[in-house]
């Protein structure tokens, strides 16, 4: 999927995801939404486009915005910006590099980006670190916002860990893959786990309105 942008300013997907930054924003009025996570049910769902486009949502309001790549075990943020991912956030927590030195800058206005880096040998280690929370709490300064990808939820546990660093979530799910038991587990999770999610993405739904398709669809049913 190409990144919005590279997409005319008028485009109906780049519309669709200013709706869906304005829909996170207005999700916690008291709280504003700075640190963001974005995880799904099974692998291939879309988040990680998702999250990416998310994050240049957000910028083109002026922002700050560092997309972090916590699926460390299938990474791929890298892919859509187009840059290296042999240092990441893997080398800040296992080898101390310095947090600034894993930070790079793309080619969005707005945009950086901390890769994976290296796949770890333990990457539930390194999830469940104080060192992570503590990485989390320094781009939060560094930053108007954090946007963090993790893997599915029915694979690892890594977003129920992070997720209570995060002030809200949001559940992608794939149309015509996403089941009944599958967005069941989203509610189990928002029960038992110390998470705030705001929203569920509804991908690759096809609606035909207007003369073209939406491929993307915001809904806030799990909010309550």
């Amino acid at each position: 999927m190409n990144l919005i942008s590279d997409l005319p300013p008028n485009s109906p997907i780049v519309e669709v995801f200013r709706t869906i930054r304005n829909s996170i924003r207005y999700a916690s009025i008291d709280k504003p939404i700075k640190t963001l996570l974005l995880t799904s049910s099974i692998e291939s769902e879309g988040k990680s486009s998702l999250a990416s486009n998310i994050s240049i949502a957000f910028s083109m309001e002026g922002r700050k915005i560092i997309l972090v790549d916590l699926d460390l075990r299938r990474p791929s943020l890298y892919k859509f910006f187009n840059v290296s991912n042999k240092v990441g956030i893997t080398n800040v927590l296992a080898e101390d590099l310095p947090l600034q030195a894993a930070i790079v800058s793309t080619t969005t206005k707005g945009v950086d980006i901390l890769v994976s880096g290296p796949i770890p040998p333990d990457p539930s280690g390194l999830i469940e670190s104080k060192k992570l929370k503590d990485i989390i709490s320094s781009l939060k300064e560094m930053y108007d916002m954090v946007i963090i990808d993790t893997p599915p939820v029915l694979a690892v546990n890594d977003a129920s860990v992070i997720g209570p660093s995060a002030d809200g979530i949001v559940f992608v799910v794939e149309a015509g893959r996403a089941t009944f038991s599958m967005l069941g587990h989203v509610k189990e999770l928002k029960a038992k786990a110390d998470i705030n999610l705001v929203g569920v993405v509804l991908n690759k739904f096809a609606a035909h309105a207007s003369g073209y398709y939406h491929y993307y669809h915001y809904n806030s049913y799990y909010k309550k």
